[in-house]
């Protein structure tokens, strides 16, 4: 019985209280003839509201078939019209459990004219004499009917009464009553196109955990966990098992309401691909925050040096925002404080055309304007000091789509910029410079030039080198001792023939570079190139995809992408090593551009790692490492650019 009007009915004939299931379009059955189904649409979730604790943790799922009717639900109720009225003390009986087995616990409350709960049974603190309902003798009621988690219940029930007159209790045989409850999961295996591992899906559910068994033989033999829990998102899940033996069998075992893996004191913003908005995430909580901060349009982001603040680069606006994470830490001399205030929008704006390309190194986040060729160089420490009155220093190289690289050494404040193409915009409409120039800020002089070279885009610094890439191949430049140098590195016969690097990484303690190459807008293989040999080479990814999506980790030891087929890779920055491969984490990205709106993007600290998925509309939390999935957080629209602020690496002085 799935819907329509039900009773758990008690009858007094012959001298004999007796139970029964009476539908009223189907008649009257034995309890143990049919089984009372509680849909899956039945799930709810615990109220915040503490007079409803006894139901258990705020925000828990819970399946019920409540007291008012709904068409797509059992309408389950008690009762005793076929016992007349006079016969028993008070005209009330009790229908009381005896025993319950099950996957959760089961309660029955009503709720008063106030909106009051009465419980009446609550397998939460046992089963006991007061574990009843009271059901008056010709009458009927409805009440909310109860499970913690989704299976079958066995559920033991015994109606009794007082006889008027001679005082005798009177009960029933018990009953077995039998309830299924929500949807379990069904696990499907299919072979990967490869023929080398197996693929297994399932519809998950929110707040739920799936751990994957397997064992050799069908009917005998221990279940022996396979991998790590994976937490539900209410989609579709997929894991990819290599096979151990000729023979395995594979189940789901499910665990409901397992509570939050412990949260850590960063924050994450993200902007979206299609709506002018910043959402946040407080990762300590699992708080989520969509849209929290409306933008002039789409927005590219990022982080300053330290982690506290966010620049939200907003293109189509010409505008360029930041964001105070709350999250920091000061010297105090003898030891550090640490911070944790409210997110902020600061009141620093700033104003022009066109704003793209931006690098954080040092001290210094810098930030390039193409139509005007105006860069920015917000210096993080005076940022704090200044607030919301800061002003940042600028650098005016002229019209280009270009970008500018701090140095930390040599000693100074000196800057790698872009020199545009003298052509545009009057003889050419490409924007790409052909060079760069070394830049000291003390004296707003060009103190190095390197020019001649074609079509650059793409950049990275470590602090004693800046990185840039031309058709030609990578040109590096930096401060031997004696003056600023210059080399440019060729792409090497592994780069296919149209390709060159288009986009760079780099890390203040790493003497190498991360490169992506494209063929106009179309991303090709990734390369390593080393800015102490002087060389380049092809970095072999796991599988036949290509990147979409790669960031350093935050102490630069650690490589993380995301395959336009769903897999992410994490990688040894230092060693080159593979560290780890998920598959099929999020949805497969079909466009190759580079400037794909949808593409995912990925941001880590303190031993986690944060990827978007625009089309699943959330943000995955891997552990570093492992890369088991530890939180997944729903997020509406197309969550794409992502930052995570916080102290992400231990303090020095």
């Amino acid at each position: 019985m799935a819907t329509g009007h039900a009773d758990v009915g008690v009858a007094f004939s012959d001298g004999e209280l007796e139970m029964h299931v009476h539908h009223d379009e189907w008649g009257e059955f034995h309890p143990d003839e049919v089984w009372l189904k509680v849909a899956a649409s039945a799930r709810t979730a615990v109220p915040s509201a503490p007079a409803f604790a006894f139901l258990g943790d705020p925000g828990t799922a819970l399946w019920i078939l409540p007291a008012s009717q709904r068409p797509d639900l059992l309408f389950l109720g008690l009762g005793a019209e076929e016992v007349a009225p006079g016969v028993f003390s008070g005209d009330v009986l009790r229908v009381t459990l005896k025993h319950w087995e099950g996957p959760g616990h089961f309660i029955v409350y009503q709720l008063d004219n106030f909106g009051t709960p009465t419980v009446w049974i609550n397998t939460r603190d046992g089963v006991d004499t007061n574990d009843y309902v009271p059901l008056p003798a010709g009458g009927h009621i409805h009440v909310n009917w109860v499970f913690s988690a989704p299976g079958f219940y066995r559920l033991t029930f015994q109606a009794s009464g007082t006889l008027v007159g001679t005082g005798r209790e009177l009960t029933s045989t018990e009953a077995v009553y039998l309830f299924d409850v929500g949807e379990l999961p069904r696990l499907t295996i299919t072979r990967a196109h490869d023929g080398d591992h197996w693929v297994l899906r399932w519809l998950s559910e929110t707040n739920t955990r799936y751990q994957i068994q397997y064992r050799v033989a069908a009917d005998s033999g221990p279940w022996t966990d396979l991998g790590l829990p994976i937490p539900g998102t209410g989609g579709i899940l997929e894991e990819h098992v290599e096979p151990l033996h000729p023979q395995q069998f594979f189940r789901l075992r499910v665990e409901y309401n397992p509570g939050n893996e412990p949260g850590i004191v960063a924050r994450l913003f993200i902007a979206d691909a299609t709506n002018a908005a910043l959402s946040m995430i407080d990762l300590e909580t699992g708080a989520v925050y969509p849209a929290l901060f409306p933008l002039g349009s789409r927005a590219r982001l990022a982080s300053t040096p330290s982690s506290r603040y966010c620049l939200a680069v907003q293109l189509d606006a010409g505008r360029a925002e930041l964001f105070d994470s709350g999250i920091y830490v000061e010297d105090h001399g003898d030891h550090w404080h640490y911070y944790k205030q409210p997110v902020r929008r600061m009141q620093v704006s700033l104003l022009g055309a066109n704003p793209v390309h931006t690098v954080a190194l040092g001290d210094w986040l810098t930030l390039h304007w193409d139509l005007s060729g105006r860069v920015d160089l917000i210096h993080e420490k005076e940022l704090t000091v200044a607030g919301d009155a800061y002003v940042p220093q600028s650098i005016h190289a002229g019209a280009q789509h270009g970008s500018a690289v701090p140095f930390t050494h040599p000693p100074g404040r000196f800057f790698a910029v872009s020199k545009p193409n003298p052509l545009y915009p009057h003889e050419t409409r490409n924007p790409l410079p052909v060079g760069v120039d070394i830049w000291d800020l003390d004296t707003s002089n060009r103190v190095h030039t390197a020019t001649g070279y074609t079509r650059m885009h793409g950049e990275a610094g470590n602090g004693w080198s800046a990185a840039f890439g031309f058709v030609e191949g990578v040109l590096l430049l930096w401060h031997n001792g004696n003056g600023w140098t210059n080399y440019m590195i060729p792409n090497p016969p592994t780069m296919p023939a149209g390709y060159r690097i288009g986009d760079l990484r780099g890390h203040e303690t790493l003497n190498h570079y991360f490169g992506l190459a494209f063929q106009g807008e179309t991303a090709g293989d990734m390369f390593v190139i080393s800015a102490t040999d002087l060389s380049m080479e092809r970095l072999a990814l796991p599988g036949d995809s290509f990147a979409v999506a790669y960031e350093l980790g935050p102490d630069g030891n650690t490589f993380n992408v995301v395959l336009a087929n769903g897999d992410f890779v994490e990688m040894n920055a230092r060693t080159l090593q593979v560290l780890g491969v998920r598959r099929a984490l999020i949805a497969p990205t079909t466009n190759h551009s580079n400037h794909g709106q949808f593409h995912p993007h990925v941001a880590g600290g303190l031993g986690r790692l944060y990827v978007t998925d625009p089309i699943g509309q959330r943000v995955v939390e891997l552990e570093a490492g492992s890369l088991r999935t530890l939180r997944v957080f729903p997020l509406p629209g197309t969550p794409t650019k992502i930052t995570m602020h916080g102290v992400l690496v231990p303090p020095t002085r």
